[in-house]
């Protein structure tokens, strides 16, 4: 169901719920990415492959191994990362490893929780010194290409030698390409939250993307059911999807797709989504609670009407 050039973030953290990769686990992978039509890997390695690795993190030899699996199976793989610090250890490891075990470019993965040149910030980019800040990351990387994930309402206007623009024009700008972060399960809203990013990307000879939900992460990190395609399920998700397609063709998909642990033999990597079972009155209130903390105003009627299933 997937365009040539979808993309599929592999989590393998333990902030994600993951253990360590391993190789029968990246074989899994690579399966199932290739017959969904994925042609790229957003990969989590939590680490950098320096040769010293910390407890929890792959060896140099392990990720070579796992990478070499992934570009076999005509998988691109980009080191994902949520700052720039590892750019260097990257082009190390890219040196010291066959092409088949190389990474073929780097995502800096900062979604809503930019920290711009401080590590103590989480915002969205509104200073020269943000975009600056992807100029030392590409600047850096050398020929390798970098990657931003953005989130969709990174609109703040920067003025720039000049001239007045909002923060990810300027950041498209820089990157070899994007992917838009919007977490929404309908068609209509994903088009909406993302045309402006993937049309300026794309007319600017940019990579897009729009990433997706799978799985459910309502349940296990917070959000709300309209977040992910979890409780839809794959069909509802492939025709969905298709009508985005449909206005943006040039636009690839970025799945999140939390399915247990990566690292673990036993479990099979082979749906995307399950139906999940009604929600509790228990998990109905928490979910009621974190829409009047944290979301918008407006957002306890959102969700009372996705819970009902009412149309918005």
């Amino acid at each position: 169901m997937a365009a040539a050039g979808d993309a599929i973030y592999v989590w393998r953290s333990p902030a994600h719920g993951g253990t360590p990769i391993d190789i029968a686990a990246a074989e899994q992978l690579a399966r199932f990415a290739q017959s969904e039509g994925i042609s790229r890997v957003f990969y989590d390695n939590y680490g950098d492959g320096s040769q010293n690795q910390s407890s929890g993190r792959q060896t140099r030899e392990t990720l070579a191994d796992i990478l070499t699996i992934f570009n076999d199976a005509g998988l691109q793989t980009e080191a994902l990362y949520t700052d720039s610090g590892h750019i260097e250890n990257v082009l190390e490891y890219n040196t010291s490893v066959s092409e088949a075990a190389r990474f073929s470019g780097i995502r800096l993965n900062y979604e809503n929780s930019f920290k711009g040149t401080s590590p103590d910030e989480r915002r969205e980019p509104t200073t020269t010194g943000d975009i600056a800040f992807y100029q030392d990351a590409v600047q850096r990387a050398g020929s390798l290409p970098v990657y931003a994930s953005i989130s969709f309402h990174w609109d703040e206007p920067i003025q720039i030698d000049g001239v007045s623009r909002p923060a990810f024009q300027h950041i498209i700008d820089v990157v070899a390409g994007i992917d838009v972060q919007t977490a929404q399960d309908s068609a209509t809203v994903i088009r909406r939250l993302t045309a402006e990013e993937c049309q300026y990307a794309t007319t600017h000879n940019k990579t897009c993307d729009i990433t997706i939900e799978t799985a459910d992460v309502v349940r296990s990190i917070g959000l709300n059911d309209w977040n992910t395609f979890f409780e839809e399920g794959p069909e509802m998700m492939r025709t969905s999807l298709s009508e985005v397609s449909t206005e943006f063709p040039s636009v690839a998909f970025a799945y999140h797709f939390y399915q247990g642990s990566y690292g673990s033999t036993d479990e099979a990597v082979s749906t995307w989504t399950v139906e999940t079972q009604p929600f509790t009155e228990a998990e109905v209130v928490l979910m009621m609670a974190l829409s009047q903390s944290v979301l918008l105003a407006g957002g306890a009627m959102l969700v009372q009407r996705h819970i009902a299933r009412q149309p918005l």
